[in-house]
């Protein structure tokens, strides 16, 4: 039997290795593609009238994080939502079932324009929450489900009839229970 060189097999273990990586990486992409587009539509279901907007989206598989910039959620072009800098940390022990678990999702001083039941904010809270209804459960759409959400040193706004409250330094803590 013949051997093969020492050339031969780094070549070999070069290509095997520049493919898995590159394998690495579009799946990467793909994910981060599927988990933007699953948190655009669940904006979208929250609030019709509503959009998602970012400047920047990175996710790391090896530390299972996420960090966003200049996260804005907007009703008919008015921010409702604005936070500089979103932090996450998720769970993908159910991306086979295409779904992924944002187990802590910290916005820091940000602003939010509502926290009512009619808002926005309470909406999109709820929406990612709660489960989908048996009409929308579809197993080719990927879902993003909040287990955690912390919001720390930021201000708020909520219209009561002619008045308003206002308020500066709020945290607010919310925390799924059940499915």
């Amino acid at each position: 039997m013949k051997r093969l060189s020492g050339n031969l097999l780094a070549l070999v273990g070069l290509i095997l290795g520049i493919s898995a990586g590159i394998g690495v990486v579009l799946l990467k992409e793909y994910i981060i593609g599927e988990i933007i587009q699953s948190l655009e539509e669940e904006v979208v279901a929250a609030c019709p009238e509503c959009s998602i907007e970012y400047d920047t989206f990175a996710i790391s598989f090896l530390t299972l994080s996420g960090r966003a910039t200049n996260v804005r959620i907007n009703e008919r072009d008015e921010p409702k939502l604005t936070f500089p800098s979103i932090n996450a940390t998720f769970s993908i022990t159910e991306i086979l079932s295409k779904k992924i678990y944002l187990e802590t999702l910290v916005l820091s001083q940000g602003y939010v324009d509502g926290v009512g039941p009619d808002s926005v904010t309470f909406r999109f809270i709820d929406q990612l929450t709660k489960p989908l209804p048996p009409e929308l459960q579809n197993k080719e759409r990927w879902r993003a489900i909040l287990n955690t959400l912390e919001i720390k040193d930021s201000r708020l706004r909520e219209p009561f009839g002619s008045s308003e409250l206002t308020g500066s330094d709020v945290g607010l803590f919310v925390k799924r229970i059940g499915e």
